[in-house]
This record gives structure tokens, C-alpha cells and sequence, in this order.
């Protein structure tokens, strides 16, 4: 009994002391809730579930995919047409097939010789013993009586530089005239004939014909050059024949000799196409001697 008014006393007297307490600090009393906070005990979660989120837990994380780049081809713009009058199966035109570097041209060794005061090419050739027509066609020259003194020329197969001698008298001399008697390379539609075109000399004449007809020898002789090695003239075969002659079949879209290769009148060489500077699938055929281009009809039967 003692002991519950004891206890009743001592509440009693911490709530006095509470009130003066408030009372002396001159504001209100705060009145401070406790939190409770009701806990709960987890979900049961299945045995098959429970397996399921662990295995899944447990597997690593694909690999992201990689990232693949695809380049972007750049498409050349075709090449501009040729200015002045231009028919379809002519060498005017656009360029249907770019040139590239020579096919079977020559040899993988040779030498490189600076063109001196009076030399020509065709004294070259006979000092090195390369053809005047291999030399020309290698080193992509245009004209032969026009070598410029300080021209860098490629000679295939041989090792050594040589000193080119003087021309001998009346080397530079004009040939006779002289005809070599060719057969046609194909028969087919004349579509350009030899001569100036514009402000630009023709040096052959075009026969039109479908792409892979056969091009034909015109007469015996060995093969000189074979490749595409000059400029608007595709892929092109060169036989050099007799008494200095030699023949050209140019945009071409097969070859079928090589360098060296001796052929027989009428023998096939290469197929119709229409690389090079072409204006559709044809044959551009040159005579020339000692590199100069003549007129193919004076040496050609009537069709």
C-alpha cells in the first residue's frame, strides 16, 4: 500500500514539474506522439518460385550486340563526253571503263632512260632491241615524231642503261610509200573513218559490232603489246608484221594473246567490247609504220 501511494506521488510530482517547466519558458508545450512502427513478417515465397529467381539471379548478363559499320561506296561520277559530233560504236564519248594499268605489257625488270637532244624513239628501240611499237605503247606516247628532250621512258627487259648514238644519214629521211596488204579484222558497219574529228585526229577507223564478237589478225605477226596501258584506248592488242608495219585493235573487252605470242592472218585475239574512251561495244583498228598512223582503207580491200 505504502508502495502504490509512493508511486502515485512520484507521477504526480513529475507532471508539476512538467507544467512550471512550460510555464517559466513562456510558450506552448510540444506534444510529442511516439512512433510505432508495425512490423510484418515476409511473404512465403514457393519453393519452384524461390529456385526460379535464384537461377536467374545467378545467369550473367548477355553481351551487348556489336556494332556493325557499314561503309558507304563511293560512286565515281562517269566521266564527261568528248565535245563534237559523236555516233554510237565510236572511240568519242564517254569513257565506259576506266584504263588501268598495263596487262602483260612487259616485263616485271627494265630500265628508265632519259631522252637526250636528237634522239628519236625508233633509234632508242633499236639500241635497247625493243620494239619501236612496245616502247610506245608502254610509255604511252602519242606521237613518235614528237619526243620531248627530257622525257623519262620505261625500257622493259633489259638491265643496263645505254648511250644512244647519233642517227646515221638519211635515217631521218621519209619512207616510200609502201602498202601491206591487211585483211579486215571483223566485218561489220563502218561507223568512223580516218582523219581529223574536230580539232582532234581519228588514227584508225571503228567497226561496230556486238559486244564479244571476234576480233580477228589482220595478218601475221607477233604481238607486241597487249594491255591498256593507253589512254582512251581500252584494252588493246599491237602486232608488229613485216617491213616495219604494225596493226592496233583497241576496246577490246577480252584479250586472248600475250606478249610475244607469234599469230597467223586470221587467228582470233581478242573479243568486241567497249572499254576505253567508247561510245558503245566496237573495234577501233589502226594501221601504223614505224609508229606514224596511216589511213587503215588504203591498205584494206574494198568491202
Amino acid at each position: 500500500m505504502k508502495k502504490l501511494f509512493s508511486d502515485i506521488l512520484t507521477v504526480c510530482l513529475l507532471i508539476l514539474a512538467g507544467v512550471l517547466a512550460s510555464g517559466c519558458a513562456g510558450g506552448e508545450a510540444v506534444r510529442v506522439e511516439p512512433v510505432t512502427k508495425a512490423w510484418t513478417s515476409p511473404a512465403k515465397t514457393p519453393p519452384d518460385q524461390a529456385e526460379e529467381a535464384r537461377a536467374e539471379d545467378s545467369e550473367p548478363a548477355p553481351a551487348p550486340s556489336p556494332t556493325v559499320e557499314v561503309p558507304v561506296l563511293a560512286i565515281p561520277a562517269p566521266e564527261q563526253a568528248v565535245k563534237g559530233e559523236c555516233r554510237e560504236g565510236s572511240d568519242c564519248g564517254v569513257v565506259s571503263e576506266p584504263d588501268g594499268e598495263p596487262e602483260e605489257t612487259c616485263d616485271f625488270i627494265g630500265v628508265y632512260h632519259e631522252v637526250e637532244k636528237g634522239e628519236t624513239l625508233w633509234r632508242i628501240a633499236k639500241t635497247y632491241g625493243v620494239e619501236l611499237e612496245t616502247l610506245q605503247w608502254v610509255n604511252d606516247v602519242e606521237d613518235v615524231t614528237d619526243l620531248r628532250v627530257g622525257r623519262v621512258l620505261f625500257i622493259p627487259g633489259v638491265r643496263e642503261v645505254l648511250v644512244v648514238p647519233p642517227p646515221l644519214p638519211g635515217e631521218l629521211a621519209p619512207l616510200p610509200e609502201e602498202r601491206i596488204y591487211v585483211e579486215w579484222p571483223l566485218k561489220a558497219r563502218l561507223t568512223s573513218k580516218f582523219g581529223m574529228r574536230g580539232s582532234r585526229m581519228h588514227e584508225g577507223i571503228d567497226l561496230a559490232a556486238p559486244t564479244g564478237t571476234p576480233v580477228r589478225a589482220a595478218a601475221p605477226g607477233k604481238v607486241v603489246y597487249c594491255g591498256s596501258g593507253m589512254r582512251g584506248y581500252g584494252k588493246v592488242v599491237v602486232l608488229k608484221h613485216e617491213r616495219e608495219f604494225s596493226t592496233v585493235y583497241a576496246h577490246n573487252s577480252a584479250l586472248n594473246v600475250k606478249r610475244g605470242d607469234m599469230v597467223e592472218k586470221g587467228q582470233i585475239i581478242a573479243r568486241v567490247g567497249s572499254t576505253g574512251r567508247s561510245t558503245g561495244p566496237h573495234l577501233h583498228f589502226e594501221v601504223r609504220r614505224r609508229g606514224v598512223a596511216e589511213d587503215p582503207l588504203t591498205h584494206l580491200p574494198p568491202l
